[in-house]
């Protein structure tokens, strides 16, 4: 295996505005779709695009941190969405031989319906996008950010945006941790080019694992049956 700086090296020349670019087409996508896997995909993408873009503003040390960071994160979030998936299609099968059974259109009515391959509202959603990435682009000579270059600055600018979209849209707690985690994300670019602390670098990414552990809790808590009468166990 190479050592990571001649990688670092290899990668210059798509470290600038390509990488940038997938981070930012990354980050929209994850505000608009909704299909778990598709969401988790563009996040390994996100995290990939940024720890390409570390390359050039950070020691690459730290660009193998972010990209081992978005690993973990992702394959905590792939298994709680994949058992709370699971789950669900068992419920729906029981319920749907229910109401076979027992011919009872109220039992079908209430059928866990499966997590969709789009937002019901992503025509609203991809024109709220539109228009933050259009405010950005148009502000960003007066919003600049010290210690960047005018791509990195927009690239952060957007990640922030784009956390606080995903946090004011989503009720989830998958999509609203993947906003947590955008929004971290331009911290950690923005702090670590400023000040080089290695430190503050390594509690970030521990920031961004917590948040990750918390939200892969919620989404299985959530969906947890609650019984009717607080002293009364649920069934499994």
């Amino acid at each position: 295996m190479p050592p990571l700086s001649s990688l670092a090296a290899a990668l210059d020349g798509v470290s600038g505005l390509p990488a940038i670019a997938l981070a930012i087409v990354a980050a929209a996508f994850l505000i608009i779709i909704a299909d778990w896997r598709s969401s988790l995909l563009m996040m390994q993408l996100l995290y990939l695009a940024l720890a390409i873009v570390s390359l050039r503003l950070l020691p690459p040390e730290w660009a193998v941190l972010r990209i081992l960071v978005g690993a973990l994160i992702g394959i905590m979030w792939y298994l709680s969405a994949y058992q709370l998936n699971r789950d669900r299609s068992r419920l729906n099968q029981t319920n749907a031989a229910a109401a076979i059974a027992q011919d009872r259109p109220a039992v079908r009515a209430t059928l866990v319906p499966r997590w969709p391959w789009l937002a019901t509202t992503v025509t609203f959603r991809s024109v709220v996008v539109i228009m933050v990435g259009l405010g950005l682009f148009l502000t960003r000579a007066s919003v600049a950010l010290p210690e960047l270059s005018p791509d990195a600055d927009f690239l952060c600018l957007w990640l922030t945006a784009m956390g606080l979209l995903a946090l004011a849209l989503e009720e989830e707690p998958f999509k609203a941790g993947m906003g947590l985690l955008m929004w971290l994300a331009a911290v950690q670019i923005f702090y670590g080019n400023l000040t080089h602390d290695a430190r503050m670098i390594g509690v970030i990414g521990a920031l961004e694992l917590l948040v990750g552990l918390a939200c892969a809790y919620l989404m299985v808590a959530r969906a947890a049956p609650v019984p009717a009468n607080p002293d009364q166990e649920p069934r499994p």
